[in-house]
């Protein structure tokens, strides 16, 4: 890939089990542009909180909704217009720690 922004993410703990397990490398491109159904680093502010996740991201007319990659937890929905948010890249691979 010619993205030499590109940066990794070790993967800290398990609350992205099963799709990611802690030990793993998550390559992350800020030049790629995620499309709906993919998985992005993305930084996003809501209710006066500032939050910095791993998300399966989707976009609608007005809308981004950000769904956990464990989908474990509830959806969030920004609005593109009310909402501070930041993609900081996608997820382009995925490299595991076996033990």
């Amino acid at each position: 890939n010619d993205d030499n922004s590109m940066f990794c993410l070790c993967v800290d703990n398990d609350s992205y089990s099963p799709t990611f397990e802690k030990g793993d490398l998550l390559v992350i491109s800020p030049e790629a542009w995620p499309r709906s159904g993919d998985v992005v680093a993305i930084e996003y502010e809501q209710n006066g909180k500032l939050t910095i996740s791993i998300s399966q991201i989707t976009y609608r007319e007005d809308f981004i909704i950000l769904e956990s990659v464990n989908h474990k937890n509830p959806p969030v929905t920004l609005i593109r217009s009310k909402n501070k948010f930041r993609i900081i890249g996608k997820v382009v691979s995925r490299f595991q720690k076996f033990m």
